[in-house]
């Protein structure tokens, strides 16, 4: 769960949110969450196409054991779809600050697996890996993730978490990102 809410926010940060890349001295956005969990953003004089508010939903099924975030982007599914796929944008948002993430391996086909660390404030690693089951550029990951030491051996003591995320477009240079554990 904190990947997910640490990750969505750091895509945020990058700029992603309204298709552009905002220097980190500036402050881009301002949150207001309301009752219904969702954040609405305000308008930033750099932010000329931000919407006024963008969903964002974090809903939790402990019945289930599941969780579904649904999160709009100001910025074209390609865009966002890359923050998600390429490893230089991937590594920039995944691992919550203080921590840094690295991939050291990644291959989207079917059958591939994005093989990365979590890399502490002291310099200490956690590996984890995705195994891909099913991609289809721009518009669907699916998954399974797993711990696993620094060759990608899974540890088979922890359990794997399914992981299938949509990109779709939501309107005009919007993109809603469903993800679903």
């Amino acid at each position: 769960i904190n990947d997910i809410t640490f990750g969505l926010k750091y895509i945020e940060e990058l700029g992603l949110v309204i298709g552009v890349k905002i220097p980190k001295n500036n402050e881009p956005i301002n949150k207001v969450r309301t009752s219904y969990g969702h954040i609405r953003f305000e308008k930033h004089e750099n932010q000329e196409k931000m919407k006024t508010s963008l969903l964002m939903n974090f809903d939790i099924d402990k019945d289930n054991a599941t969780v579904h975030v649904k999160r709009e982007f100001a910025a074209p599914v390609t865009d966002v779809w890359k923050a998600w796929t390429e490893p230089a944008l991937l590594d920039q948002w995944w691992a919550p600050k203080p921590w840094k993430a690295v991939t050291h391996h990644m291959d989207l086909r079917e059958g591939g697996h994005w093989l990365y660390a979590m890399v502490g404030p002291e310099n200490e690693d956690h590996f984890a890996r995705l195994d891909y089951e099913k991609t289809t550029a721009p518009k669907h990951l699916e998954g399974l993730d797993a711990f696993c030491d620094k060759t990608g051996q899974v540890n088979s003591a922890l359990p794997r978490t399914k992981w299938i995320t949509t990109f779709t477009k939501a309107g005009d240079d919007t993109t809603l990102v469903q993800v679903y554990i």
